[in-house]
């Protein structure tokens, strides 16, 4: 959720719950994941990072895919439910991946797109609503650059900005013209530069034009009401902007001068306006100059021009990074500086990589999802790879 992805580019950086992104991050910040290696004897350098409910994974600058966690549906791909305290690798060349609830969605560097994990409702779009525990070849949508995933569905887009879509239609959050469920992937528009799924919504920006549409029950959408279910493209009005982010209820996005804005629910203060009051519209938050944001759950997560972490909203696990499970309703910093991307697709806790393609992971640990292999929850960032 919360995801975004934006072209061009080889990785995709939020959920942004989705999120798909969740987020995103700006060229800059692809090229800085890039260009770095970690310099400490034995480690792992880490292009991107995504969660799920109980899980995390991870992909590195040559494509080598790692997963972690409860393992209970499948989700680190290894052919079994074995829980993985620590990463483990899965076979192939990847280029992204993003997850939601208990599945994985990821793009090989050919374009092809794999899936597993729980299918309850055939989100992975599969023909059958069993579970797959190794990645899992769609063969009915075209070469993908970027993907994007939530609990229910998937979108994903071509290097020429065709959106492809599949999975349950969730408050018409597919953007295909009604509410039916997407047995088979389909395109229905095109053009699109990122794409950001929420729970129920789905947000994406056409030449700095900012649109979405699905569901609008907490003012998800930024239109100035509550209306429900629209399952076409609606205008969100603003100036230019650089990326968005859309969450469970939640969307916060960015504009050409880098102001930060978030509008939907607030009722765990993931708005980061000091209240819990649900807006309908985008509200400006902070003066900070921004470059990225995810919208998670019942909190968000923000990465400044100088490359400083801060997070805000629902912290009863240390969600937010910052040493302590108080709720904080404004941005507050996260230890660490040279942050480049930030996942929060989980409830309960979150991952980020840096500019010297570290992961770092904090929050809650129960289910092994932190990788760090002790079962204990952190409420700062614990570095995994």
């Amino acid at each position: 959720m919360g995801r975004i992805v934006a072209l061009p580019v080889i990785l995709l950086a939020a959920c942004g719950r989705l999120g798909f992104a969740s987020e995103t991050q700006q060229s800059d910040d692809a090229s800085d994941a890039d260009s770095s290696s970690d310099s400490d004897a034995g480690a792992v350098a880490v292009a991107h990072v995504a969660t799920t409910n109980e899980s995390s994974c991870a992909i590195d600058p040559s494509g080598v895919l790692r997963c972690w966690g409860a393992n209970a549906d499948g989700e680190a791909a290894q052919g079994d439910t074995n829980p993985r305290p620590t990463p483990v690798v899965v076979p192939g060349d990847w280029i992204a991946v993003d997850g939601a609830d208990y599945s994985y969605a990821a793009i090989a560097r050919d374009g092809s797109v794999y899936e597993w994990g729980t299918n309850g409702s055939d989100q992975l779009a599969l023909g059958d609503y069993n579970e797959r525990f190794s990645p899992t070849l769609l063969t009915t949508v075209d070469p993908l650059v970027t993907i994007a995933t939530s609990v229910y569905n998937t979108n994903g887009l071509t290097a020429s900005g065709a959106r492809w879509a599949w999975g349950r239609n969730t408050g018409s959050g597919l953007g295909t013209g009604d509410d039916l469920q997407v047995e088979v992937p389909v395109a229905p528009d095109s053009s699109w530069s990122s794409v950001s799924v929420g729970s129920g919504h789905t947000c994406g920006l056409k030449a700095g034009a900012l649109f979405c549409w699905g569901d609008n029950s907490n003012g998800d959408l930024g239109i100035g009401n509550t209306t429900q279910n629209l399952a076409a493209p609606q205008e969100v009005l603003g100036a230019q902007w650089l990326v968005v982010s859309a969450g469970s209820a939640h969307t916060c996005g960015i504009q050409i001068d880098h102001s930060l804005w978030c509008w939907g629910s607030n009722f765990r203060n993931e708005l980061g306006d000091g209240t819990n009051t649900e807006q309908h519209a985008p509200l400006h938050i902070s003066n900070v100059s921004w470059l990225s944001v995810t919208a998670g759950a019942d909190y968000t997560c923000a990465i400044d021009t100088n490359r400083d972490l801060y997070c805000w909203g629902y912290n009863n696990a240390g969600q937010l990074g910052v040493g302590d499970t108080a709720p904080h309703t404004t941005p507050t910093k996260v230890a660490g500086t040279g942050w480049a991307s930030v996942d929060l697709e989980d409830n309960d806790h979150a991952c980020a990589t840096n500019v010297s393609n570290e992961v770092w992971c904090w929050g809650a640990n129960t289910a092994q999802e932190l990788g760090t292999g002790d079962g204990m929850s952190h409420p700062s960032p614990v570095k995994i790879l």
